[in-house]
C-alpha cells in the first residue's frame, strides 16, 4: 500500500488541477460567410420520359454540382408534376426554386414560388426532395435560384396508313378491346390505330358506293385527317387535309365516323395524323406504261 502512495498522490493532484480549471471550452463557431448568388438556367421537366439526370453537366464547377445534385432526383420531380395531372390535365408552368447551400453541403432556407395554382402541390413535393440534399464540394456558401419549367405538350402521333378495299378482312372487336384494356400511360400509335379499326367496315361503306357508279367505279385515292383528342379520350375536333379528287365524295362520311371515336382517357391531349387509302383492289393500281 505504501509503495503505491506516490502514484496516488500524482492522480489526486491531476484531478484537483482539472477541477480548478473548469470544463473544457469549445472553440467558437466560425463566422458565417454571406452567400454568393448563383442563378441557374431553367430546367424543363416534360411529362413522359426524361433524359438521364445531370447529362452534360460540368460538375467541376459549383453551378454544375448544384444542378447535378438536384437533377439526380429528376424522375422524382417529374412524378411530383405528373401526380397533379389527373385532376388538372392542363397543368403546366414554372416553379421558382431557391435555397442556400453551406460549405458543409447542407441545404437551408429552401423555398419555392409558382403563379400556377395547379402546381402548388408540385411545389411542396419538390421542396420535400430538395431540403434533405447534401451537395459536396461547395467552397463558399451559395444562394441558389433554380427555375423548373413543367411542360405538358400535346402528344403528336402518326397512325399507320389505313387501306380500304372491297372484301378486305375487318379486324375483330375482341382483339381491339383487349389491346385497349392493356394500355397504360400515354396513348400510342398502335393503340390509336386499334381504336380506329373498330370502324373499318363503316369507313369502307363510305367508299364502296363510289365503286358502284359507272363514272367512279375505279375511284382511287387518299384522304388525310387530323384528330384532336382531349385528356378524357373524347375527340374534340377533326379536320380534313388533302383529299384526292376521285374519292372526294366520301370525305364527309369519314369525318363523321372519326368524330365518333372514343379513346382511352390518359390525362394528356393528343393530336393524331390519319391517312385513309382507298383502292378498288388490295394493291394500288400500277401506273400506265410509258408510250413508245
Amino acid at each position: 500500500m505504501v509503495g503505491n502512495l506516490p502514484a496516488r498522490l500524482v492522480l489526486v493532484a491531476a484531478l484537483t488541477a482539472a477541477c480548478k480549471s473548469g470544463p473544457p471550452t469549445l472553440p467558437p463557431n466560425p463566422p458565417t460567410e454571406a452567400p454568393n448568388a448563383l442563378d441557374l438556367a431553367p430546367e424543363r421537366i416534360r411529362r413522359g420520359g426524361a433524359p438521364a439526370a445531370a447529362q452534360g453537366v460540368d460538375t467541376d464547377r459549383p453551378d454544375g454540382r448544384v444542378r447535378a445534385a438536384v437533377l439526380r432526383h429528376r424522375d422524382a420531380i417529374r412524378e411530383c408534376y405528373e401526380r397533379v395531372l389527373p385532376a388538372s390535365p392542363d397543368a403546366a408552368g414554372r416553379v421558382d426554386l431557391s435555397f442556400v447551400v453551406e460549405t458543409s453541403g447542407h441545404v437551408f432556407d429552401a423555398a419555392a414560388e409558382t403563379d400556377a395554382p395547379a402546381l402548388r402541390q408540385t411545389r411542396e413535393c419538390v421542396l420535400a426532395i430538395v431540403r434533405p440534399l447534401r451537395i459536396d464540394g461547395i467552397q463558399h456558401p451559395l444562394r441558389v435560384s433554380f427555375p423548373l419549367v413543367f411542360e405538358n405538350p400535346v402528344l403528336e402521333l402518326t397512325i399507320p396508313e389505313v387501306v380500304l378495299f372491297p372484301r378486305m378482312r375487318v379486324p375483330g372487336q375482341e382483339s381491339v378491346a383487349a389491346l385497349v384494356r392493356a394500355g397504360s400511360g400515354s396513348l400510342t400509335a398502335d393503340e390509336a390505330a386499334a381504336v380506329l379499326s373498330l370502324h373499318t367496315a363503316d369507313h369502307l361503306n363510305c367508299y364502296a358506293p363510289l365503286l358502284r357508279e359507272r363514272a367512279t367505279r375505279r375511284a382511287e385515292g387518299s384522304a388525310r385527317f387530323t384528330i384532336t383528342v382531349g385528356h378524357d379520350g373524347v375527340v374534340g375536333d377533326v379536320s380534313l387535309g388533302p383529299l384526292d379528287e376521285p374519292v372526294r365524295a366520301s370525305g364527309e362520311c369519314h369525318l363523321n365516323l372519326l368524330r365518333a371515336a372514343q379513346f382511352r382517357a390518359t390525362g394528356q391531349r393528343a393530336r393524331l395524323a390519319v391517312t385513309l387509302a382507298m383502292r378498288p383492289q388490295e394493291e394500288p393500281t400500277p401506273p400506265p406504261a410509258p408510250r413508245r
